[in-house]
């Protein structure tokens, strides 16, 4: 993704630090139950700054390229499954809880959904992670969507945060998967 494929209003910003990066992957590893390796390896891989706008709402994509088909359907096995899913919804849930602390704050029930997000690629897996939380009186609802694509021997990830209240929908959502996954597609054939 890049800034141009994003309306007025949106702007790129850094990711925020690797150390932090890697602390919460060896986490996610660990309660899948699967090496570190087998989940964030050391293939060749590009990823996107995070796109955000004036709500705080943010997408961002990265692409893996495996060694093969197979080990990339493997990957795609590993996050579709429901012990991924469940294991990210906790840390989802731990980084909005520390990101609200305080007096007046509040995290209600999470839940964790299947998304339809249409055909992309060769196969695709999408989820959503809802969080309701109030803060200072104000109550919304926010919103980490995950879709994970394989093309080829390619995972294309794309993730999206957004809240209730925000002007990022789940159509404009889709329409940057499809983005992302039709590049790379296109990236794949020239190589």
């Amino acid at each position: 993704m890049k800034l141009a494929d994003f309306p007025a209003g949106w702007q790129a910003v850094p990711k925020d630090d690797e150390d932090d990066d890697e602390a919460t992957e060896k986490r996610i590893a660990e309660c899948v139950g699967v090496d570190h390796g087998d989940l964030y390896g050391d293939e060749p891989s590009a990823e996107s700054p995070e796109f955000t706008n004036e709500d705080e709402e943010t997408i961002s994509s990265k692409v893996v390229v495996m060694a093969s088909a197979d080990e990339a359907s493997d990957g795609l096995g590993i996050v579709a499954s429901e012990t991924y899913r469940t294991c990210i919804s906790g840390e989802v849930a731990t980084s909005v809880e520390e990101s609200i602390k305080g007096e007046g704050a509040s995290v209600g029930e999470i839940s964790l959904n299947e998304v339809s997000v249409g055909q992309h690629g060769d196969e695709v897996t999408a989820f959503r992670v809802e969080i309701p939380f109030e803060l200072n009186g104000f109550e919304a609802t926010a919103a980490l969507d995950f879709a994970i694509v394989r093309v080829d021997r390619a995972l294309v990830q794309l993730t999206g945060y957004r809240i209730s209240v925000g002007s990022l929908t789940t159509d404009d959502y889709v329409t940057y998967l499809d983005l992302a996954t039709k590049r790379t597609q296109t990236a794949l054939k020239a190589a």
